[in-house]
């Protein structure tokens, strides 16, 4: 944050700089004069006593740039390191209220913050941000470098390294300028064993990379390291973590059977969930339709390509009974299973596309690479209810069983694999059951991540929503 402080402080000094210097404006000779600046823009490199004293008058336009862009921002350093969790909550000064008898702000969200307190950590903030964003551009790759140093001593393949070049490339590679392309070519020789189910890339704590695998048994061939090449036969080596399904669990599909039915909510143990609305993004199309999984409405997959179903509804919320409208697309590729469901036109009012607890969802977002471990997601699926879970994987490469529609033998039924898939997780355990597939996910800001497709007692898988939405070419409502 203080980086993009000192730019903002950069641009206004620089204006400065050349305004002072250009004396055109009598506002800018007065702050010259007054402030004893003088000229700031001729260099003398040959006068490095006139060169130190022209140093000196930018300085002091560095700093009181510095001050005044904190002081407009209310970026007090006290408050800002009261908030390291969230610094950007500092920046703002909205609930305070000058008080001029106790001669403080008053705030609702902090209490009382006396005025000089204030234009102190205000001053404090501007003499940081008066460095100027190069320097805190070399601290941050200092900070980076530091960091890939550590991962490379604490690597003991390193000490076998009898080459000062091998090893200079090493300490210069940094994980995000390859680990991309060893995750693909790491998951085309995992994915190819029958015995691993999901292979996903993910993030420690400390922002390392490391390969997620889940085994339907234990296989000690799988090592804890995968060595990657670089040109020159340079190795990489990427942390492997396995686990190991429990006796006779499987990776399903998060539905059983539906009979046609959707969200029922008196015996959710059965049924799939509703997902969200979306349209046509054609402005003259009125037409609204449901987003669900195909596997919802579809039972077995052997009957795609499907012809247009009637379509029960149990709760929705709103209770409708009867038909709720017709499937008139139901697709399942290694992206999506996903289904379209054509509202009838008389029960579009009826259906809110509200999600419990949440509200309405709102846009659409795409996750990166910094999300895993960071973004929050909620769901309110037809089995578990109401549930908050954490984004722990991205690009996840995953096995699922469809359940055979004998319920005595579940995990006997089709396996299909679908790539690129989100991973939530609560406390490292499944967010989602089944009944639970269909089910949006969304951020703490309502934004929508995705579709749940299923999962195992691990994680739940999710398929995003920027797939959906292009595969089908449909838009949100």
């Amino acid at each position: 944050m203080l980086f993009l402080l000192s730019m903002i402080c950069e641009r206004f000094a620089d204006f400065l700089k050349h305004a002072i210097g250009e004396q055109n404006i009598r506002l800018f000779r007065w702050i010259k004069k007054g402030f004893g600046i003088g000229n700031t823009l001729e260099k003398r490199a040959r006068d490095s006593v006139e060169e130190d004293k022209r140093y000196f008058r930018i300085l002091k336009i560095n700093i009181a740039c510095g001050f005044i862009t904190a002081l407009i921002l209310h970026a007090d350093l006290f408050t800002i390191l009261h908030n390291l969790a969230n610094p950007a909550d500092a920046l703002s000064w909205d609930g305070y209220k000058l008080d001029i008898y106790k001669f403080s702000f008053v705030s609702s969200k902090n209490g009382n913050q006396l005025i000089p307190v204030f234009l102190f950590g205000c001053l404090g903030t501007g003499l940081f941000i008066s460095f100027g964003s190069k320097f805190w551009h070399d601290l941050l790759d200092l900070l980076l470098e530091v960091k890939n140093y550590r991962r490379v001593l604490s690597d003991p393949n390193t000490y076998k390294i009898d080459k000062t070049a091998t090893l200079d490339r090493i300490i210069s590679t940094y994980p995000s300028d390859f680990i991309m392309p060893a995750f693909y070519e790491a998951r085309t020789k995992f994915t190819a064993m029958s015995n691993v189910k999901s292979f996903s890339l993910k993030q420690e704590n400390g922002g390392n990379y490391y390969f997620d695998v889940i085994l339907q048994q234990a296989d000690p061939t799988i090592g804890e390291v995968y060595q990657y090449l670089l040109d020159g036969n340079i190795p990489q080596n990427i942390n492997v973590r396995t686990r190991v399904l429990g006796a006779g669990e499987h990776n399903i599909a998060h539905s059983i059977t539906l009979g046609g039915k959707i969200f029922d909510v008196k015996t959710p143990d059965n049924w799939g969930t509703l997902g969200c609305l979306v349209k046509n993004p054609d402005p003259k199309d009125t037409r609204r339709y449901i987003l669900t999984c195909c596997h919802n409405v579809i039972e077995p997959m052997s009957r795609l390509p499907v012809q247009a179903r009637s379509i029960n509804a149990g709760t929705i919320p709103v209770v409708v009974k009867g038909p709720i409208g017709v499937v008139t697309r139901a697709e399942r590729d290694h992206e999506i299973d996903a289904a379209l469901i054509e509202i009838d036109a008389s029960l579009v009012s009826k259906i809110d596309n509200v999600v419990p607890q949440m509200g309405q969802p709102l846009q659409a977002r795409t996750l990166k690479n910094r999300d895993v471990g960071k973004v929050s997601v909620f769901l309110s699926g037809a089995k578990s209810g109401f549930q908050q879970g954490v984004v722990t994987g991205l690009y996840c490469d995953t096995k699922l069983t469809y359940p055979a529609a004998d319920l005595a033998l579940p995990g006997t039924g089709e396996e299909y694999q679908f790539l690129n898939l989100i991973v939530i997780t609560k406390d490292s355990t499944a967010v989602t059951q089944s009944g639970d597939s269909g089910s949006v996910v969304l951020d703490s800001d309502k934004n929508v991540i995705g579709l749940v497709l299923g999962g195992n007692s691990y994680e739940s898988y999710v398929i995003p929503i920027d797939t959906l939405l292009t595969k089908l070419n449909v838009q949100l409502v």
